[in-house]
């Protein structure tokens, strides 16, 4: 089991030796948005993407989940081949695959007829591999082969960049996703194949003075979509949060696990006299005795344990709707409480606008809760993910020199502000940038 991929590559560092890169994030509406707009139920959509977890049809095959329903897409550009061909990729840290559309692909698959595809007859440094390759979805594996050719992000370029060229694309969720591709930024350890992820080809090469890189996400439903956020690599835009950034262990080098003490939910029993406190304690056996977590930007919403989900939602007053989705009443937002994660004993709070995402389908709006059932099975789960809605609240650092990630309140001023994004975006002669999207990812399963 993987999770959903986005990528990352490494380029010859310049005379003046470039530092770090940074890339602009820009945000594109929701596969969620995209098929309320087309009057397509959700809940139909989800019942025939088939979203249940399939196992894998041989050892090579990473066996993961697509979130479909998510709130924003955050996706950047990329370069492969010579000369360059631009794709718009996730930079999913839930996963360590880089992989776009093959102009090959299968004409069957709806997928295939909307989005840029690699074209290796055009590429002059094309290698050819023709090495099977799938990752296992809920909607379907997603196969392809392997192909080698430079990988270009901002002015940096790996060479012999080893990436699957999809040729099968099935279900409608690759039809909805305004991303190509997905480029993988997790450990070399999960990576299908055994391939070397982008980033690791930046270490191995030296290409960066620190192995680390950094997500500002920005919740764009009040700002332009052109101002999604941004993936810095090689340094921290120190610009980007307010007070200090605390970091916790890599517990495990796979995804970017770290342990969760607690989750609690602020519902004021504390000021509640005893008996009726005892009514109060569904939150209590949340994460009872500490849990895992990753932190994963190619996954939109939180999801965990249905026992631990289902426990949270009955301390907010969530109604189920399907699957492990959660509906709240849009008209009790103000009274609805806060929700804090403990990680390595600091708390991270999120308060009902971060949690609840407002959808407007058939001209009626609805509040859907951003937690959301997973159970992942063993060895690699029970896991909690800490998807955009937590990473839209907290920018966050991934450093493979310590192996930990940082966390610390973002600062939204900068997303409210277009020329504060510019700023962060002009090149220097210590970073560089490049123009990106925002987009949607794969996680685990």
């Amino acid at each position: 089991m993987k999770m959903g991929g986005r990528v990352w590559i490494v380029v010859l560092l310049l005379a003046i030796g470039v530092q770090g890169i940074r890339i602009s994030l820009k945000k594109f509406p929701s596969v969620r948005s995209r098929f309320s707009h087309s009057g397509l139920p959700i809940a139909d959509l989800l019942r025939r993407g088939g979203l249940k977890a399939g196992k894998p049809s041989n050892p090579s095959v990473t066996h993961q989940r697509l979130h479909n329903y998510m709130d924003a897409q955050y996706y950047g550009d990329i370069f492969i081949g010579t000369p360059k061909q631009r794709f718009t990729v996730v930079f999913d840290t839930g996963s360590s695959n880089l992989w776009v559309p093959s102009s090959k692909c299968c004409l069957t698959h709806l997928a295939c007829w909307v989005h840029t595809h690699y074209r290796s007859f055009y590429s002059r440094t094309y290698e050819e591999d023709k090495s099977k390759f799938e990752i296992h979805y809920g909607s379907g594996s997603l196969k392809g082969f392997l192909s080698r050719d430079v990988l270009t992000i901002g002015n940096m370029t790996i060479e012999n960049q080893t990436f699957a060229e999809a040729t099968d694309m099935p279900g409608l969720v690759f039809v909805a996703a305004k991303f190509d591709g997905i480029l993988g930024l997790g450990y070399p350890s999960i990576s299908v194949n055994n391939i070397t992820p982008p980033f690791d080809h930046m270490m191995k090469n030296k290409m960066l003075e620190k192995n680390v890189f950094a997500f500002h996400l920005c919740n764009t439903n009040y700002v332009s979509q052109d101002h999604g956020g941004e993936i810095t690599f090689g340094e921290i835009n120190h610009d980007f949060y307010e007070g200090e950034i605390q970091y916790h262990t890599v517990t495990r080098k796979a995804y970017w696990e770290i342990k969760m003490d607690k989750v609690t939910v602020d519902t004021g029993s504390e000021d509640r006299c005893w008996p009726w406190r005892m009514f109060d304690g569904s939150s209590e056996k949340i994460c009872k005795g500490g849990c895992s977590a990753i932190v994963d930007t190619g996954t939109s919403l939180i999801t965990g344990p249905s026992e631990d989900i289902r426990r949270l939602h009955e301390a907010l007053g969530a109604e189920h709707v399907f699957g492990g989705q959660y509906s709240m009443d849009c008209e009790k937002m103000s009274t609805l409480p806060n929700v804090t994660f403990y990680l390595s004993g600091k708390p991270y709070t999120l308060t009902p606008d971060d949690y609840t995402l407002k959808v407007t389908q058939m001209k009626m709006t609805t509040c859907i809760s951003g937690f959301m059932s997973l159970d992942i099975p063993k060895p690699t789960g029970p896991l909690w993910i800490l998807g955009d809605v937590f990473l839209r609240r907290y920018f966050s650092v991934y450093d493979r020199d310590n192996d930990r990630v940082g966390l610390a309140l973002s600062k939204k001023s900068l997303c409210a502000s277009s020329s504060g994004m510019e700023a962060t975006a002009t090149p220097t002669a210590e970073s560089t940038t490049a123009d990106s999207g925002s987009t949607t990812s794969a996680s685990p399963q």
